[in-house]
């Protein structure tokens, strides 16, 4: 058993970096999708900076991801990076490279 709880407490962990990734990824094709169609919209401003969970939701609108929180926005927006108005992953030292 002393050996097992590690071994869980390891899982659990790898499972929600998993998820906070596959959250980011969910934010970054939002906000790329936002930001094309804002080139042609009027009045429309695209967001080239990422502040929290609740501000990004709401300059988002209709394209927030329906299922996730404002919380679990927070997690992700750590793992995002903005080069201009284009949206892309982190690099990380795991070797997972960027995406746009």
């Amino acid at each position: 058993a002393a050996i097992a709880i590690p071994s869980f407490i390891g899982v659990t962990e790898n499972a929600n970096n998993t998820v906070v990734l596959a959250n980011a990824r969910t934010l970054v094709s939002s906000i790329n999708a936002f930001n094309t169609l804002a080139d042609t919209t009027t009045g429309v401003t695209k967001i080239t900076t990422l502040t929290t969970g609740a501000d990004l939701k709401g300059a988002l609108g209709t394209w927030w991801p329906g299922s996730l929180t404002t919380a679990d926005a927070d997690k992700a927006i750590k793992l995002i990076t903005m080069t201009g108005s284009a949206a892309s992953i982190k690099e990380t030292t795991g070797g997972s490279g960027s995406e746009s």
